[in-house]
């Protein structure tokens, strides 16, 4: 009987998407090399083992594939298996991060203290109680955190929990898979957006690794600036403006980055203006775009502008929402993982934990 539930879990689990990183583990390429593979063989949007197994089946060595004709050589055992170099710990993915939090939602909604909730997750998953205990700590107030100061809307969540309890599990027909929770973003609905959200993770997380201090101020700058309440992510100080335009590069979605412009009031030729902001922004003219409305007020004299990000075309006829749900999540998670960074948050002597709360 216990084989076969066994059984049946295995057939329903659903094949997860791999990493950039993993799928350059997988291929035996470096991570630069990946983009070039995926696009030599027609890969688009997220990959799972089966799918990047279908288009390289031609790398295997000898007696692996099995070819109808062919002769297999005979497998000998080498001296040193070459995989015994390659072992690393299972790295931080955002999903991983969400699946440690939603299985810590779980347990206390099922009656377990919050210690006991951490130690049994912790165990599970090979994690540090410290670790868990920081996403947690990070998580909870990043929900509760407010747009601004003195109002009572959540920079995140429309609608933030406040424990366990609130979380709508799914139970039946009710509830949802992966749902929101007291301290993480819910992730995008759609399957389609996962992979992306994964690459974003990956490309920002190596720039935390290799410029600390450089990359976490961008991500901070970023994460200051979302809204629960608004699709793009928004910008007072141009300075600002140009650390989101570095972010994206980094997070690889330089080729859906725009400027839009409003128009100043008094009429400038588009050249003069796209001009402009192209210096200004350090952006080819040709993603400098004007918009239809006016810029109210003579203090902008070459208009007011915005870096925007479009929709992703892999990811279908909800691209717009699909492409900046990801964005978010991927900079949600990523604040969770330097939680507790001794390297980064000793960069910064005014961390996030010092901001304003709706608690």
């Amino acid at each position: 009987m216990m084989d076969y539930i066994g059984g049946m879990r295995q057939r329903e689990r659903q094949l997860p998407t791999l990493t950039l990183k993993a799928q350059a583990n997988l291929l035996r390429v470096s991570p630069g090399s990946v983009e070039v593979f995926r696009n030599r063989h027609g890969l688009k949007g997220p990959t799972t083992a089966l799918e990047l197994a279908d288009v390289s089946h031609r790398r295997w060595p000898a007696g692996v594939c099995l070819t109808a004709g062919k002769n297999l050589s005979v497998f000998t055992m080498p001296d040193h298996l070459a995989i015994s170099d390659r072992l690393e710990p299972e790295p931080q993915t955002a999903f991983m991060i969400y699946d440690a939090l939603f299985r810590f939602n779980w347990l206390v909604a099922d009656g377990l203290n919050r210690e006991a909730a951490v130690s049994s997750v912790a165990q599970t998953l090979n994690l540090s109680v410290a670790t868990l205990d920081a996403w947690l700590n990070r998580g909870k107030h990043l929900m509760q955190q407010p747009v601004h100061e003195g109002t009572h809307r959540s920079r995140f969540s429309r609608n933030p929990l406040n424990d366990a309890q609130d979380v709508a599990f799914k139970d039946g027909l009710g509830g949802v898979r992966m749902p929101e929770l007291p301290e993480c973003l819910a992730p995008p609905k759609a399957e389609v957006a996962r992979g992306l959200v994964e690459d974003i993770f990956e490309r920002v997380g190596r720039w935390l690794r290799e410029e600390p201090e450089m990359a976490y101020a961008a991500l901070r700058t970023v994460t200051g600036a979302i809204s629960s309440s608004k699709t793009q992510i928004s910008f007072t100080k141009d300075r600002d403006k140009r650390a989101y335009l570095e972010f994206l590069e980094r997070a690889g979605l330089k080729h859906l980055t725009r400027v839009r412009v409003r128009a100043p009031e008094r009429e400038l030729p588009d050249r003069v203006v796209k001009a402009h902001w192209s210096d200004q922004f350090k952006v080819p003219k040709a993603r400098v775009v004007i918009a239809s409305e006016v810029s109210r007020g003579h203090r902008f004299p070459f208009g007011s502008a915005q870096v925007e990000v479009k929709p992703e075309p892999k990811l279908g006829k909800s691209g717009a929402q699909n492409t900046m749900n990801a964005l978010r999540f991927a900079v949600f998670t990523l604040m969770l993982s330097c939680a507790g960074d001794s390297t980064i948050e000793k960069t910064f002597s005014k961390e996030v934990d010092h901001q304003p709360s709706l608690a």
